[in-house]
């Protein structure tokens, strides 16, 4: 899903994002104790390590488990920023070690929070292929979308043979979508959109299904957009101009199989 918000207050971002998501998934809920465990930012923080985090899970199986702390039989193991440094591998091993220890072991992330590195957002969005989010801080524009009108159908014209008029009639053929178009700034070290399109071989490619969400002047989704197996089909790259004042913008178009709208 693409979120576009600004907010003064990042409680209500937070708030309407969820909002958002709801829309287009069913909200979890939490029926389990409040967690209670620990955060590997509070006193490692960048100094993270495997060797450090499997101490720390030690520790608290050996030390303070046994003295009660935890609630509801549960303690969490939460690695904060710079769990990546660990490798797959090194993750695996980690939550092992703590289901081991009788404890849950979690990972940090903050959305809408880009420090420096794009290359390091990345989630699992299902079980067969990982998809990296296009948001990226910039502005992103996005255009296409009022010109679908949900799918502009061509016109069939047909008249029998026996027919007395003499005009065609007409019903409607296949539908036709119209191409989205998103625009962002360039960013150091953010590829995202020539790593997706470079994902073409052939007839194949790595499709998505992708959201747009339209905000009020509250920051409230108003009208969520849906689109089906969207793939890249056209990166353009900013004009080179020294003589300009322009931001360098790159902008990607992307087709797609069909959309639906969430206007509740």
């Amino acid at each position: 899903m693409i979120f576009i918000g600004h907010f003064s207050d990042w409680r209500t971002g937070l708030e309407t994002y969820a909002k958002a998501n709801a829309l287009i998934a069913p909200e979890r809920t939490w029926n389990k104790a409040v967690p209670f465990g620990w955060n590997s930012w509070g006193k490692i923080q960048g100094k993270l390590t495997y060797e450090k985090a499997i101490q720390v899970s030690d520790f608290f199986a050996e030390n303070l488990q046994p003295n009660n702390f935890q609630n509801d039989s549960i303690v969490y193991i939460g690695l904060d920023s710079y769990w990546d440094r660990l490798n797959d591998n090194q993750l695996k091993l980690f939550v092992e070690h703590c289901r081991a220890n009788h404890q849950e072991a979690g990972i940090y992330w903050a959305p809408f929070t880009e420090w420096w590195r794009p290359d390091r957002i990345g989630l699992n969005n299902n079980e067969t292929y990982e998809v990296k989010e296009l948001w990226r801080g910039q502005t992103l524009k996005t255009s296409g979308l009022l010109s679908i009108s949900l799918g502009a159908a061509d016109v069939v014209e047909q008249r029998a043979g026996s027919s007395p008029d003499y005009s065609s009639i007409k019903m409607p053929g296949q539908t036709r979508y119209s191409n989205i178009v998103l625009k962002r700034e360039i960013t150091k070290g953010d590829n995202e959109f020539f790593n997706w399109i470079s994902t073409i071989k052939l007839n194949t490619v790595e499709r998505r299904d992708i959201s747009i969400a339209l905000l009020n002047e509250v920051h409230e989704p108003v009208m969520v957009w849906k689109v089906k197996n969207a793939f890249p089909i056209k990166l353009t790259g900013p004009v080179l101009d020294a003589s300009a004042s322009e931001i360098a913008i790159e902008t990607l178009e992307l087709a797609h199989e069909g959309l639906s709208i969430i206007n509740d």
